[in-house]
């Protein structure tokens, strides 16, 4: 109660503000101005650490603009990120998301890092994103920068796979009052309130508040019974931009959420039945600050300083977790001349990680701290000026884990015209192990074998001489304008692993009662994935938008003798997709949009395939007035339900949903 309290008093503060405080409205765009924007002139700063032309880019990146969030109806990030070509993107429960780049989908996808305004939140615990806890406004999104391949050499260890970079907006470009009110058959309700204002001239801030709760998914095969995995938050936070103050800008953040999820959780015991179904609500909070500053030097150089703090606690069956992250991070670009354009910097990270397991997950080390000290530099080199561009880089490296890692990266752009581009990149990156992998002794599995007295108990035992899992990559890119409605976007790779975490058998003993059979957590793994990706955008008349994606990937796994195979959610990643968007801007202020996805079977050993499915979302807004629009989206319009993922103990069916929204801006 106390909670909501707070939340409604930002709203009526908002309201109140709005009309005894100077603010500068943002302009309101007219629909047809937003489908007349030319993709080809989007800048990116993700893949050079710097602004760029997307058509320049010699990475495979795509963009998702604010007005694809909007007008797909995303309430999520990851709901947003579907209609990526390269990523595999799933929902297993009510909360929980997995998102991957070019395979290796799991529920902590541990080779993609993911930042939030320059803020990591790749947890070193388990390895990966608790999507749960990233909950940000979309309205504040300016946009979503998606890099499918190798990210390290700029990023460091864990960008392995890929980075996705979720950018918001400047608080100048935020200003006024914003209120919205989503409600759903299955996303009951989403309540959101910002602020915005400014100082002085040059100095401008937002406030915000989010409040939503959802409900349960189903049970796959349970005749129609909910899951318990129904989840709320509450969530405020703030941003301050100076801009223009002479040659120093400064961007002051944070946020805070408290909320709690639903939780089945199959607890392994070594006595009959052996295992046992449990719930819970769990709690969930934490919080982040971010300060950063730019500086202009000269006209050809200038540097930025950034350094956060951010905590989370989650509270769950398994175990109870509270990481503190410390992170600062330095960078100096610098134009050369004309022909080089060098950039580098470096950066500090302190984890402090409490840990409290369970009676089936024990963590021998449950306080322990973790430091990554990091450089980076990287020089691109016109060979033929507006033509020819060759980048060389690397970072270097020294983390708790595994000692010194070195990640290099070459890539060569060649433009044989303003309207075409092609790129070529080999890379090396690491995914450095987790404090899971290394400290763990969990029960995985107690069964009985016909002609064995004793039950078997097997025990998942972590490693601390775990080294890091290593990718070579091998890219090629080509982009092409054809004519000036239409653009192209093609992307092939060819990727060698090698030092996959999987388990080694250990010799097994009595204990107990129990026959217990250890398997050690080990880098026993290696193998190739290949695939194909390619994007399309046609504006088929000022009014008219369509977009198109397909991806193919293809996995060639193996082990080593003496090893497991490995974790069957290496596997959960489908061979072929496909998107195809349409934004339709009608007479009388009325926007249909409609999303269409295909997900081919997941074939798994060991677990249930997921089938393949379609799935059809559509939007139908009305903008009312200037600064009024309503809107109503409907979700899996094909069928009732579908499963996305083999999550255990129990598979969650995602059903046909429905919203609507309202929201006033003044």
């Amino acid at each position: 109660m106390i909670r909501r309290l707070l939340f409604l008093s930002l709203v009526f503060l908002s309201l109140y503000n709005s009309g005894h405080a100077e603010t500068v409205p943002a302009p309101d765009k007219e629909f047809d101005q937003i489908l007349s924007m030319d993709i080809s002139e989007l800048t990116v700063t993700s893949v050079s650490k710097k602004e760029e032309k997307l058509s320049d880019a010699a990475s495979a990146i795509y963009v998702i603009t604010n007005e694809d969030i909007k007008r797909m109806g995303s309430t999520s990030i990851p709901e947003a990120l579907r209609i990526v070509p390269g990523l595999q993107v799933a929902q297993f429960n009510s909360h929980g998301w997995t998102v991957s780049a070019r395979g290796f989908n799991s529920g902590l996808n541990n080779k993609l890092l993911v930042l939030i305004d320059g803020r990591s939140v790749y947890t070193p615990v388990y390895a990966g994103v608790y999507w749960d806890d990233q909950i940000v406004m979309l309205e504040d999104v300016d946009r979503i920068e998606v890099i499918r391949g190798p990210g390290a050499s700029l990023y460091g260890a864990n960008a392995m796979n890929g980075v996705i970079n979720i950018i918001t907006k400047k608080s100048s470009e935020t200003q006024g009052t914003y209120l919205a009110e989503t409600l759903g058959t299955i996303e009951y309700h989403n309540t959101e309130a910002r602020y915005g204002g400014k100082v002085d001239d040059d100095t401008f801030y937002r406030v915000y508040a989010k409040e939503f709760a959802d409900g349960d998914t189903r049970i796959q095969g349970a005749g129609g019974q909910h899951n318990f995995d129904a989840w709320n938050r509450q969530q405020t936070g703030f941003r301050v931009d100076t801009e223009k103050k002479a040659d120093d800008n400064f961007t002051f953040s944070g946020d805070i959420y408290t909320g709690n999820h639903d939780e089945f959780s199959q607890v392994q015991t070594t006595a009959a039945p052996f295992s046992i179904l449990q719930s819970r609500v769990d709690e969930d909070s934490g919080g982040n600050i971010l300060g950063r500053w730019t500086h202009r030097v000269s006209d050809s150089s200038n540097t930025s300083m950034q350094m956060y703090v951010d905590n989370y606690d989650r509270d769950e069956i398994i175990a109870k977790q509270n990481i503190t992250s410390l992170d600062i991070d330095f960078q100096n670009n610098i134009t050369v001349n004309d022909r080089n354009n060098f950039v580098w910097g470096a950066g500090f990270r302190y984890d402090v990680e409490n840990l409290t397991g369970s009676s089936s997950l024990v963590f021998p080390n449950t306080n322990k701290n973790y430091d990554v000290l990091s450089a980076f530099l990287q020089n691109e080199y016109a060979i033929i000026p507006n033509q020819l561009f060759w980048t060389l880089g690397s970072k270097f490296e020294f983390n708790s884990f595994t000692g010194y890692e070195i990640e290099p990266s070459t890539r060569l752009a060649w433009k044989p015209a303003s309207n075409q581009t092609l790129w070529g990149a080999v890379s090396r990156s690491v995914r450095v192990p987790s404090m899971i992998e290394e400290n763990l002794d969990s029960l995985a599995q107690t069964v009985t074998v016909p002609g064995i007295p004793q039950p078997i108990a097997v025990h998942l035992l972590g490693n601390s001489s775990l080294n890091s899992e290593e990718l070579i990559s091998y890219e090629l890119g080509y982009r092409i304008e054809p004519i000036k409605t239409v653009s192209l976007d093609n992307s092939v790779f060819f990727n060698h692993y090698d030092r996959l975490v999987n388990g080694q058998m250990g010799t097994p003993f009595s204990s107990g009662g129990v026959l217990d059979f250890p398997v050690i957590i080990a880098n026993g793994g290696y193998g190739d994935t290949w695939g194909f990706e390619t994007s399309a955008n046609w504006h088929v008349t000022p009014v008219w938008q369509l977009t198109a994606g397909y991806s193919l990937v293809k996995l060639d796994l193996h082990v080593d003798n003496g090893t497991t195979s490995l974790d069957t959610t290496n596997e959960a990643a489908p061979q072929n997709q496909f998107s195809i968007r349409s934004y339709l801007d009608l007479p009388h202020n009325l926007q249909f949009d409609n999303t269409l996805y295909y997900v081919e079977r997941i074939a798994m050993s060991g677990a249930a395939d997921i089938p393949s499915y379609f799935r059809l979302d559509s939007r139908l807004a009305w903008k009312i007035s200037p600064g009024v629009e309503a809107s109503v989206i409907g979700r899996n319009l094909l069928e009732h339900s579908h499963a996305e993922y083999p999550e255990t103990p129990i598979t969650a069916m995602i059903d046909r949903s429905f919203l609507a929204k309202i929201s006033y801006k003044f």
